[in-house]
């Protein structure tokens, strides 16, 4: 994708004449960036359907009525934690450890993707405008272990392959979690020690 600055819509042509310069300017500037803002929402939206995704296998794992495993899920609050739960639940279903061990490695992979993801939603983004090019900065400010306070320039370009990379991990969990069968819910799990009834037996 080109990096050109698009061309300003008739509609606000027709209105320049009546629209002080300074306002036309910032018109300008707003419809410029909103190829950015556009590919912005795009992340968010797919990032979304990704963690969508984890709760699905979540519910097929719990097998229960998709209304009640959802009262359970939509309180785990981000990828990291559906992650924990999913793979919990893969081991009380009998998963081997093989099988673990490739989904705990997505999970850790699917981290960093999570922080990327932060970074682009929530970050400050500024502009650029010179020869008729338009240069995204987004401002990264973050203290997690060291601070940092710098722009950081991404092409539309450099965002829309984020989308296809998030897009194709759904494909990529739905593919680790069915790679092997899992065991059946025994009939009756057992409570842990501390839990069990007293014995009043005489």
């Amino acid at each position: 994708m080109s990096n050109e600055i698009p061309p300003i819509p008739p509609s606000i042509l027709e209105a320049a004449a009546h629209i002080p310069e300074e306002e036309l300017e910032t018109m300008r500037e707003r419809s410029e960036g909103d190829v950015y803002y556009a590919a912005i929402g795009r992340i968010a939206t797919e990032w979304a359907t990704f963690e969508h995704s984890i709760q699905i296998e979540i519910w097929k794992l719990i097998q229960l009525d998709y209304q009640i495993s959802a009262c359970l899920t939509s309180q785990i609050g981000q990828s990291g934690r559906l992650m924990d739960c999913l793979i919990a639940l893969l081991s009380l279903r009998g998963a081997e450890e093989d099988h673990l061990k490739s989904i705990r490695s997505f999970a850790s992979k699917i981290g960093d993707y999570q922080r990327r993801r932060n970074r682009m939603v929530h970050d400050p983004l500024f502009f650029e405008f010179s020869h008729d090019k338009i240069k995204a900065l987004r401002m990264e400010i973050s203290a997690s272990k060291k601070p940092v306070y710098e722009p950081i320039h991404e092409t539309i370009d450099d965002l829309y392959k984020f989308i296809l990379k998030i897009d194709a991990l759904t494909d990529e969990l739905s593919a680790l979690v069915g790679a092997k069968p899992v065991k059946p819910w025994p009939e009756k799990l057992p409570l842990p020690s501390a839990l069990q009834p007293p014995d009043r037996s005489p």
